[in-house]
């Protein structure tokens, strides 16, 4: 992978995600999803945890810096559907799958049924894609990609954690961000009105009921950031 920034990696560290799968699926009940994530030495300075509350599709991305108080918005997730291969569905332990793979972006996207967000200003990299699953039931499941792509325009090589769930009706998340005192932060507004949170190599958001998150380490400034997302489509 790319010389990454700490935060970045960490969000994409993820060790152990947890839901309950061995309870009978009873009406209304809610799935809950933890995501634990492994954080290095150099990471904990920057990144202390995770807290956002997700509620019938919706979730609250909370951030600060050092000890100020906190700041949110709502990422608004929807139920995507797509079809885990069953190379993967073998590979389950406890419902349970995370790994690398050396299957074209593109070509992976096609098996698991998923559009992804990437048009003309992108091409793919020779970077291995990171899968990781979990299987609750056939109606209550998540995949996340982590991926490189390279971006035509800043010429530099971009990384991406997508995260896809079969029903945000039923689940619950939560995270949060505690960002260096010195690091820049700003929420703007994308061109579906929905918000962004951007830094100096990084951006969190929701797109077509998707979460991502953007890293642009390779070229650090809020101006890259931004022209990544003008370049996705979504700015």
């Amino acid at each position: 992978m790319n010389n990454i920034n700490p935060i970045f990696k960490a969000l994409g560290d993820i060790e152990e995600r947890h839901i309950p799968v061995n309870e009978k699926k009873r009406p209304g009940k809610k799935m809950k999803i933890a995501l634990i994530a492994v954080i290095s030495a150099a990471a904990l300075s920057l990144l202390v945890g995770f807290t956002t509350a997700v509620v019938r599709g919706q979730y609250t991305f909370g951030f600060s810096k050092g000890n100020s108080a906190e700041h949110d918005f709502e990422l608004d997730l929807t139920s995507q559907k797509f079809t885990i291969p069953d190379e993967y569905m073998s590979k389950l332990e406890v419902g349970v799958y995370q790994g690398y793979t050396d299957t074209p972006f593109g070509e992976l996207m096609s098996e698991f049924g998923i559009t992804p967000l990437i048009n003309d200003n992108f091409t793919e990299t020779d970077q291995k894609t990171r899968v990781s699953i979990l299987y609750h039931s056939e109606d209550q499941r998540s995949v996340d990609f982590f991926y490189t792509l390279y971006d035509k325009n800043i010429q530099s090589k971009i990384s991406f954690i997508a995260e896809y769930f079969s029903d945000t009706e039923n689940m619950t998340l939560e995270s949060h961000i505690n960002f260096h005192p010195g690091e820049p932060t700003k929420v703007i507004a994308l061109n579906n009105g929905a918000s962004c949170l951007i830094t100096n190599t990084m951006a969190i958001f929701s797109y077509n009921g998707v979460s991502y998150s953007v890293n642009c380490d390779e070229m650090p400034g809020m101006d890259t950031v931004k022209q990544v997302l003008a370049d996705l489509g979504v700015l």
